[in-house]
């Protein structure tokens, strides 16, 4: 979302937190990815729709004006309430992915990746699996 956003001119950001990466990088591949983690793994039967529209909200309305009163960014053509289905949507494919309990439902099915391990000479099923590639993605 950062990208397509500075790219068409959106909001920019004003700074960098570190010299050598974007500033969003923190934000995009830090804080938002453990976010939906934790919501992902606590309560696990807890309706993942309540938990998109508190990531949403916290993400959108809490998360964003605290960068804007930072400084880090400045929106040109964006309005906070844009971003809260984004964020929504965010949630809902991170939650798909990561509670899958092997890669074959979300990679093709033909060439399904095992999720087994072999230590020891025997073969033991490894945990499940969508979390590490959301992470990866």
């Amino acid at each position: 979302m950062d990208f397509v956003g500075t790219s068409y001119g959106l909001w920019y950001y004003t700074g960098k937190v570190i010299p050598t990466i974007p500033v969003f990088v923190p934000w995009d591949f830090c804080v938002l990815p453990v976010f939906i983690a934790l919501l992902i793994e606590y309560k696990p039967h807890f309706s993942p729709l309540v938990k998109a529209m508190i990531f949403a909200g916290v993400s959108a309305f809490i998360g964003e004006p605290v960068f804007l009163w930072l400084g880090f960014y400045v929106m040109v053509n964006w309005n906070i309430l844009i971003s809260f289905p984004i964020y929504f949507l965010i949630y809902l494919a991170s939650y798909k992915i990561g509670t899958k309990k092997t890669l074959c439902g979300v990679l093709r099915e033909n060439n399904c990746v095992s999720t087994a391990v072999w230590i020891g000479g025997e073969r033991k099923d490894a945990k499940p699996a969508g979390l590490a590639l959301f992470m990866v993605l």
